[in-house]
C-alpha cells in the first residue's frame, strides 16, 4: 500500500505501537493524545498511580539487542530507576539549584525516566547529569526574551515545558503546520525518523509562539516520541529539509541572540538528550 509521504507528528500514538521487528517499516500508529499521562499535571497519587502503568519492556525480538548494546535486563533496569530517583529525591531534599524540576522529575512515570538510562546505557550518574541539563535548557528557552529572533516584545505568553502537553495550542500549531514531522515506517536500524522543515512558516511561528514557546513545543513531541520503548533503544534519526528555507529565514538564524540557542541546541543533542541520536542528516 503506497504511504503518504509525510505522518502528522501523532507522536503520544508510538507508546501504543505493536512489538513488530524493528527492521520492518511500520506505518505510524494513532492514538489519542490524551494517552499520554507523564506530562499531565496530575495529583501525587495519580501519579504514583500511573508510574508502572505503562510497559518499559523494549519488544520481544529487540530484547537480545538492548541487552548487546545497553547490557539492559529487568533486574538492571529496576535497580538503576531506583537508584536514580533515590539521587533524585536526594537532590530535592537538599534543596539544590532548580530543586523544583528536579521534584517534577521525580513524580514523572518510569518510562519517562528511563530515556536517560537506556541512553546512557544504565550509567545513573550520567543519566541524572542528563536530566539536569534537560531540565536547565528548559528554563533557559522559558526565559528568552520575547523579542528574540524578531518577534514583537509582549506578543508572546509565557510557556512552562511541564504544564506543556500534546494538546495544547502551541504544540497543536506545530503539528497542525507540519513544521515538524515522522516519516512513516523506520530506518533499517530501528530508529524512528524526524523530519524538520524549515522555511517561512517558521517565522511565523516564532512570531506568534515566540521562538522559546515554538522551541518548547518541539522537545515536547520530540519527548512523546522517545516515550516509546522501541525507539529508546533504536533511536531517532533527524532529517532536516532546507528546501523551502528563505532567505529571510537564514538571515534570522544568523542572528546573535539565535545563534546562542542553536549552540544550547546542540549541546542537547551532543550530551543532554533523553534520546538515542542515530543520524542527522540536512
Amino acid at each position: 500500500r503506497k504511504e503518504p509521504p509525510y505522518s502528522l507528528f501523532s507522536l503520544v500514538c508510538m507508546g501504543c505501537s505493536s512489538s513488530r521487528d524493528a527492521e520492518t517499516p511500520t506505518a505510524t500508529t494513532r492514538a489519542s493524545a490524551t494517552t499520554l499521562p507523564c506530562s499531565e499535571r496530575d495529583s501525587k497519587r495519580t501519579a504514583r498511580s500511573r508510574r508502572h502503568s505503562r510497559r518499559i519492556d523494549v519488544p520481544s525480538s529487540l530484547t537480545l539487542r538492548a541487552y548487546e548494546e545497553l547490557g539492559e535486563t529487568s533486574e538492571l533496569r529496576a535497580g538503576s530507576l531506583q537508584q536514580l530517583r533515590s539521587e533524585l529525591a536526594t537532590l530535592v531534599e537538599q534543596r539544590v539549584a532548580g530543586w523544583e524540576d528536579l521534584q517534577r522529575a521525580l513524580e514523572q512515570c518510569d518510562l519517562w525516566l528511563v530515556r536517560f538510562l537506556r541512553t546512557r546505557k544504565y550509567d545513573s550518574a550520567r543519566a541524572l547529569h542528563a536530566l539536569r541539563g534537560n531540565l536547565s535548557l528548559s528554563r533557559y528557552l522559558e526565559g528568552l526574551p520575547a523579542r528574540t529572533g524578531g518577534a514583537k516584545p509582549g506578543a508572546v505568553a509565557a510557556v512552562r515545558f511541564w504544564d506543556l502537553h500534546i494538546e495544547d495550542s502551541s504544540v497543536r500549531y506545530v503539528l497542525d503546520r507540519r513544521l515538524l514531522a515522522t516519516v512513516p515506517g523506520r530506518a533499517r536500524d530501528g530508529s524512528a525518523v524526524v523530519l524538520l522543515s524549515p522555511s517561512s512558516d517558521f517565522l511565523v511561528a516564532w512570531g506568534r509562539l515566540g521562538v522559546g514557546g515554538f522551541t518548547l513545543a518541539v522537545l515536547k513531541l520530540i519527548e512523546a516520541l522517545s516515550l516509546e520503548p522501541r525507539t529508546q533503544l533504536c533511536g531517532i534519526t533527524v532529517v532536516v529539509d532546507l528546501r523551502r528555507a528563505s532567505s529571510a529565514l537564514i538571515s534570522t538564524s544568523l542572528r546573535p541572540d539565535m545563534l546562542r540557542l542553536t549552540e544550547r541546541l546542540a549541546s542537547l543533542l551532543g550530551s543532554k538528550a533523553a534520546f538515542r541520536v542515530r543520524g542527522l542528516w540536512i
